[in-house]
């Protein structure tokens, strides 16, 4: 958690949350234990939490008015939780890049979160708004920059070996700037602002660019009019410790801590740009 928040990324989202017990009664340990590592590193309260909570988790059909009554209740019971803990918004996310018709399944459950007082955010993509808009809090949008960069490799004849060499033109191809006036992006971000709020983006490929890092965590995201990055990933979660994903993960994990790399600090540098606007 130090490392995040010197680096500026000052409240990731959480890989656990709060549950339902047998009997009923919520079970907020484990999302106890993490916010305690958090609060010892200078990471809240008096911020939202973003959390994979399965008490009242959204569902990919439609409530009956007894569920909804029922999620109703569990939403306020953990927000009345999560206030007195010190933290005045808690998200639900829902379910992980959801699509189309598979977002506007959740909306039953977003619309049950939202009246229960809590919020909503989620990895989609840009059609969201149409979808859902009304009833998700927080979208974080993905931008594909993964299919530019292949296409691009294939049609210049190189591969992987040769992509630091192309590192100026690849990273020129997927800078947040060129997605300026893009009619989809346009509609999704100016629509949620008119709203009063927030959307967020992401990217799964975390390329060796230090420099696109830059902009990507600062100019370019204010350029376009994302008000923050939740990306995939800090570490990837999976692989034993000498096989790393490092082209999912921003630090090479090690005993006891994490060594930094090049584009993570490109990441730093992009958050301090922004602090001067």
């Amino acid at each position: 958690c130090r490392n995040m928040l010197a680096h500026g990324l000052s409240n990731p989202n959480i890989y656990g949350g709060v549950s339902v017990r047998p009997d009923g009664t919520l079970d907020t340990s484990q999302l106890e234990q993490i916010l305690q590592a958090r609060e010892e590193a200078g990471m809240g309260p008096g911020v939202p939490l973003y959390t994979m909570t399965s008490a009242a988790e959204p569902v990919r059909w439609s409530l009956t008015d007894q569920e909804k009554a029922q999620r109703i209740q569990t939403v306020r019971d953990v927000m009345t939780w999560a206030r007195r803990r010190g933290y005045p918004d808690f998200y639900w996310a829902g379910q992980d890049e959801a699509w189309g018709e598979w977002l506007a399944s959740e909306r039953d459950s977003f619309q049950a979160i939202h009246d229960g007082g809590g919020r909503t955010f989620v990895a989609c993509g840009s059609d969201f708004f149409k979808i859902i808009g009304d009833v998700l809090h927080l979208p974080v949008m993905y931008v594909n920059i993964s299919d530019p960069m292949t296409l691009f490799g294939a049609e210049q004849g190189f591969g992987p070996d040769e992509s630091l060499r192309q590192n100026h033109r690849l990273a020129s191809l997927i800078g947040f700037e060129r997605q300026v006036d893009h009619p989809t992006y346009r509609r999704s971000i100016d629509g949620l602002h008119r709203l009063g709020r927030k959307i967020f983006t992401y990217t799964t490929l975390r390329p060796p660019m230090p420099q696109w890092h830059r902009r990507h965590g600062g100019l370019g995201l204010w350029r376009v009019g994302f008000d923050g990055v939740m990306n995939w990933a800090y570490t990837h979660i999976s692989a034993d410790p000498e096989n790393q994903p490092m082209h999912f993960a921003m630090v090479l994990r090690t005993e006891g801590g994490v060594l930094d790399t090049p584009k993570w600090e490109g990441f730093r540098e992009g958050v301090d740009d922004v602090r001067y606007l």
